[in-house]
């Protein structure tokens, strides 16, 4: 039996309005959690929280609300030209090496991640990639990319999973940082600029992370995630806020690189073992990083990667070990 149109159309209503209530809820619920873990979180992590939760809701209740709002931060075309004159009278100017592990990504959806990274205001980067795709689309567009731009780089083999794939891509880097980026995702234009400008004022410090934004299936921004403005170790230890972000090589290496063994958790493995070693770490109050939230996507929920619950709490477990042990 075939509903009639009005039917169709009241039934898609009633949906669409459920799914608003569902989520709706569900924003509810977990700014409740927020207000609840406010006395051992303080108020340097509940704020930025709570103005992540307020701008989630307000674009849920006025769609594109966000997207209108984020795209009026941005700098604009003029301002970039500007960025890049200054980058050049910069007194350091670091190299960042960008370590992207791929393997399989929507060819048209990998282009765009190599074109915003092209589009740095900031010059002084190397794109180091690991590609253990099956796909002979994404290979071809390594190759083109790379006949194009000399700051390129890549290597090519059988997959090796995440870790071992962004192993592979780290030792192609030769800059004196990493910048983490997945293959599927988008950058800002001005990252590398700002981190320069941070770098330039505090030459010591050995980790940078930044405020994110998440990509949606319309293509259309949204679920702005601001940070702490000051490192938050504890916090840390019950999620994993840093994600997308800026680290010294040299303690990348020093610290083990990527373990294999903590696939789906490998780089809050990272952090842990780079937080071990050091405080000098600061945050950039500026969304800087598009997370995409594309199927197999922990973007999307960590039902995209089951595997990855029991790597996390592994990861959490080995850390809080090696404090007591060095304790």
């Amino acid at each position: 039996m075939r509903l009639k149109p009005q039917w169709t159309q009241a039934r898609r209503l009633i949906s669409d309005r459920n799914s608003m209530i569902i989520r709706v809820l569900r924003l509810v619920k977990s700014t409740l959690m927020i207000a609840v873990q406010l006395p051992w979180t303080g108020i340097s992590v509940f704020c930025p929280r709570m103005k992540s939760q307020a701008f989630e809701l307000r674009d849920l209740l006025n769609p594109g609300f966000y997207a209108a709002w984020a795209a009026a931060q941005d700098p604009g075309a003029a301002h970039l030209r500007e960025q890049s004159q200054e980058a050049r009278e910069l007194p350091r100017r670091p190299l960042f090496s960008i370590i992207t592990p791929v393997f399989n990504p929507p060819p048209e959806v990998f282009d765009g991640l190599i074109r915003s990274i092209q589009k740095q205001s900031y010059p002084w980067w190397e794109l180091c990639l690991a590609n253990g795709s099956t796909d002979p689309a994404v290979s071809d567009l390594i190759v083109s990319w790379k006949a194009q731009d000399s700051r390129i780089r890549s290597v090519s083999m059988d997959n090796l999973g995440i870790s071992g794939n962004s192993n592979e891509a780290l030792k192609l880097a030769a800059g004196e940082f990493i910048v983490l980026v997945d293959h599927d995702d988008l950058v800002a234009p001005h990252l590398l600029f700002e981190a320069a400008a941070v770098l330039n004022q505090e030459p010591s410090l050995d980790l940078l992370y930044y405020d994110e934004d998440m990509i949606n299936l319309a293509d259309r921004r949204c679920r702005p995630f601001f940070k702490p403005s000051s490192f938050h170790a504890a916090w840390l230890r019950k999620a994993n806020y840093l994600t997308h972000c800026v680290l010294r090589r040299e303690m990348v290496l020093n610290a083990g690189g990527f373990d294999p063994a903590l696939d789906g958790a490998q780089d809050w493995d990272l952090f842990f073992r780079c937080i071990e070693k050091t405080d000098r770490i600061a945050h950039i109050p500026k969304i800087l990083y598009h997370w995409r939230m594309a199927p197999g996507s922990a973007a999307l929920g960590l039902g995209e990667k089951p595997y990855a619950v029991q790597a996390q709490k592994r990861a959490i477990s080995n850390h809080l070990g090696r404090l007591r042990s060095n304790s």
